[in-house]
């Protein structure tokens, strides 16, 4: 009984789809309608940042999403302050 509980489990996601079809024509998406972003998390589109599973990237995992996350704030905070010294 304690082996069953103690073995890996292994998922495989297939057909991973995100849900961006409203973005197309907006922001800059590749083949698969991932968003394209620069390091700072920035879109295509100047002053818009996103984070999370629907960006392009390798791997899907919370602990990836929440750097990404911490990433897009402090660019859009930086771009903030930088409109306010203008």
């Amino acid at each position: 009984m304690i082996f069953d509980t103690c073995r890996k489990r292994h998922i495989k996601i297939q057909n991973y789809l995100p849900n961006t079809e409203f973005l197309q024509g907006m922001l800059e998406l590749n083949e698969k309608g991932e968003i394209i972003v620069n390091s700072e998390m920035e879109t295509s589109v100047p002053g818009v940042f996103t984070a999370g599973d629907c960006n392009a990237k390798r791997y899907r995992q919370v602990t990836p999403a929440v750097g990404d996350g911490t990433i897009a704030a402090l660019s859009a905070l930086s771009l903030l302050h930088k409109s306010m010294k203008e």
